[in-house]
């Protein structure tokens, strides 16, 4: 009951608090604090001779509530993995804008060259330094 009561109160305050800056961490992590809360509850069940219930369906609920994290973990990865790459490529061609080069995106209907905005400038900087 104790371990009931501690894993719901640190529930409600992991979901006020939300310590992590990226909103997939703190879902995960909401997620398998509810999952820690219906595994302490199924145990309590069944400990309790209180309570009746089918072994069964106790045995599914439990298993299912384990397993069904699996599924998120692994979609809120791929997402976080897709944003990095995304802000990954944002970087590189943020910085081979500023040291000059020509940067050629591949699109679906063929290539694009953007002309950096910064390259006047470098070259008008490197007239000055001859």
């Amino acid at each position: 009951a104790l371990g009931c009561l501690v894993a719901a109160i640190y529930c409600v305050l992991f979901r006020e608090w939300l310590p992590y800056q990226s909103v997939a961490s703190n879902t995960l992590a909401l997620a398998a604090q509810y999952q820690v809360l219906m595994t302490f509850a199924g145990a309590f069940i069944i400990l309790c001779s209180d309570f009746e219930y089918d072994d069964t369906l106790i045995g599914v609920i439990l298993v299912a509530v384990n397993i069904i994290l699996l599924p998120l973990i692994a979609y809120l990865a791929m997402c976080s993995m897709k944003a990095m790459e995304r802000k990954h490529a944002q970087l590189v061609v943020l910085q081979n804008q500023v040291r000059g080069v020509r940067v050629v995106q591949r699109t679906n209907g063929g290539t694009t060259t953007h002309q950096p905005p910064y390259a006047c400038i470098l070259q008008t900087n490197n007239l000055h330094n001859l």
